[in-house]
């Protein structure tokens, strides 16, 4: 690819990230585009260990190493400007707690490679990551996204309903895809196509 289509790709991908980057909102939530500020109140929820049972996800050491990497998504592109990513985080209207978080990685060809969410351990089972997820999904499908894929550890049938509630049809196994506290796991891929794609 020459430079000139480079900055052409560039350009379109911040576009589309500028576009996606919103504040959503349903009966309970605010979906807000995630912000460096957020971590200070976050921090404490990331130390429960129930929270790594079944996602890859990497603790954060202290507050001031989560602020800098959500500060990093405040620009919401890959470090290679091929796709825009999108984390919001979930917080309750009623009471302010913060929920959990929902992130998707979209290309300028309207494919999300990956719909990722988790929810902090205090709100599980409260039908939450249903109404952030769904939410999310119509909004990328009102803004061009067609396709979308998400993965879930082999085990974890609790995601993998959750998937299913929400449209996403299975599509293959992935050997070694993530890991668990150090080691390899299978993951299964879940695939969710726009009525008219």
């Amino acid at each position: 690819m020459n430079a000139e289509n480079t900055n052409q790709t560039l350009y379109a991908t911040k576009a589309l990230a500028l576009r996606l980057r919103q504040p959503l909102h349903t009966e309970r939530l605010l979906i807000a585009p995630i912000r460096g500020e957020f971590a200070e109140h976050s921090f404490a929820l990331y130390e429960d260990d129930a929270l790594y049972a079944w996602i890859g996800l990497k603790r954060p050491q202290s507050i001031a190493s989560l602020r800098a990497d959500w500060q990093r998504l405040e620009t919401p592109l890959s470090p290679d400007g091929a796709e825009a990513w999108l984390c919001w985080q979930l917080q309750c209207k009623a009471t302010g707690q913060v929920i959990g978080m929902v992130d998707a990685n979209i290309t300028i060809e309207g494919v999300a490679t990956n719909l990722g969410y988790y929810i902090f351990v205090p709100h599980w089972r409260k039908g939450y990551a249903l109404e952030a997820c769904d939410r999310v999904i119509q909004h990328l499908m009102n803004h061009g996204v067609h396709t979308i894929a998400a993965t879930v550890t082999v085990g974890n049938t609790a995601s993998k309903n959750l998937l299913c509630k929400l449209g996403f049809v299975y599509h293959q196994l992935l050997k070694d895809n993530d890991s668990l506290r150090g080691r390899p796991v299978d993951d299964w891929e879940f695939v969710y196509r726009h009525p008219s794609a």
